[in-house]
């Protein structure tokens, strides 16, 4: 079926796809742009951006494994395929054909990751969290890194702006300092969904009003959430 497109009044085409939020100030302009890790976090990231029409470079040298169905946004026909390689075809299902875009990396991201100046830090590990983060400081055009940080039931968001840098390397603590919740109380798909909508709305504001907080803490059981900017 060939795609539905619509002219507005400035003669500008607009997939139908697109239509219900066209107008939002952040619809505007559509970024290439970094998930690193496609699973609780970054598969739920993944969609949310895609729908939105910008370009992903999804990066994850993991497989899908059915107790990943718990949280992550994975089919049962990707079971024991790249999470990179699998969120991509999946997100394809998802999405009008003519605006999607994206490209999977079966790599392992390290201090060596050459990354884009929008990044979302969807790791489940300090170290990766850490040198991608190095990586993102270094370059001269850096946009925004936003880190997402799950467990079952609560979630930390942190929106890096250039300026807020300093104040980010304070969050950071080696894997060894964390404290490990057990298996089984890990991961639960409604919070993943939650997290993912903090970080693409916190990077939606970054990009149109440049009004995002630093950082977004909420915990579920307490129904609390916590902003601070």
């Amino acid at each position: 079926m060939e795609p539905h497109l619509v002219v507005d009044d400035s003669l500008e085409i607009i997939p139908e796809s697109k239509i219900r939020f066209n107008d939002a100030p952040w619809a505007k302009v559509k970024h290439d742009i970094m998930i690193l890790g496609a699973g609780g976090i970054g598969s739920w990231v993944g969609l949310a951006l895609s729908r939105i029409g910008h370009t992903l470079h999804i990066y994850d040298f993991d497989n899908f494994e059915l107790i990943n169905m718990a949280g992550q946004f994975v089919s049962n026909k990707n079971i024991d395929v790249n999470k990179a390689e699998a969120l991509c075809d999946t997100l394809a299902l998802f999405n009008e054909a003519e605006t999607f875009l994206a490209y999977s990396f079966n790599e392992k991201v390290d201090e060596n990751t050459p990354v884009l100046p929008i990044v979302f830090s969807c790791f489940d590990n300090m170290k990766a969290r850490k040198d991608a983060f190095e990586s993102w400081c270094k370059l001269d055009d850096k946009i925004v890194f936003i880190d997402g940080r799950l467990t079952a039931e609560s979630y930390q968001v942190y929106v890096v702006a250039p300026h807020f840098i300093e104040r980010y390397k304070e969050t950071l603590f080696s894997d060894e300092e964390g404290s490990e919740l057990p298996c089984s109380y890990k991961s639960t798909t409604h919070t993943s969904m939650m997290i993912a909508s903090e970080m693409v709305n916190s990077f939606n504001q970054h990009v149109s009003i440049s009004d995002a907080p630093f950082s977004i803490k909420a915990s579920l059981i307490l129904f609390q959430r916590d902003v601070e900017y």
